[in-house]
C-alpha cells in the first residue's frame, strides 16, 4: 500500500510540474495570440516579436525569438537580440469561491512578447 501511494504521489508531482512548465507552441501567431509575427522592413532585415502570456518564461521567448530569426536568414550568421516588453490586454471580474460564497475578483490580464531586429548577414 505505501508503495501504491508513492507511485500515485510521484506520478501526479509529475504531471504538475509539466503542467507548470508548458509553453505556447512555436507557431505562426496573430495579434494577440501566442507565436511569432514576422515582417521584411528591407532586404534581409525582419522585425520579429514572439507572443507568448504572463506564464511564459522568457529565456524561451527568446530561444523562439532567435529560431525565427535562423529560419528567415537560413543560418546563425545573423545580427540582432530581443528585448522583452510586458503589456496589458485587458482586465474583467470573475467570482471566485471562497468558504463557500462568492467573491468577486478584479484580474489584469498580460502579455509578454520577446521582440526585436535581426540583420542576415550577406556572405
Amino acid at each position: 500500500m505505501p508503495q501504491r501511494i508513492l507511485t500515485l504521489g510521484a506520478m501526479l508531482l509529475c504531471v504538475l510540474l509539466y503542467a507548470c512548465s508548458s509553453y505556447g507552441p512555436y507557431q505562426k501567431g496573430a495579434y494577440y495570440s501566442t507565436g511569432y509575427l514576422d515582417q521584411e522592413i528591407s532586404p534581409g532585415i525582419y522585425r520579429i516579436a514572439f507572443h507568448g502570456s504572463d506564464y511564459d518564461n522568457d529565456q524561451k521567448l527568446i530561444e523562439f525569438w532567435h529560431r525565427r530569426a535562423r529560419e528567415l536568414c537560413g543560418s546563425d550568421t545573423y545580427k540582432g537580440e530581443p528585448d522583452i516588453v510586458v503589456t496589458t490586454t485587458g482586465s474583467g471580474t470573475s467570482v471566485s469561491i471562497v468558504a463557500g460564497l462568492p467573491v468577486p475578483v478584479s484580474e489584469t490580464y498580460w502579455n509578454r512578447e520577446a521582440y526585436g531586429t535581426a540583420t542576415c548577414s550577406q556572405e
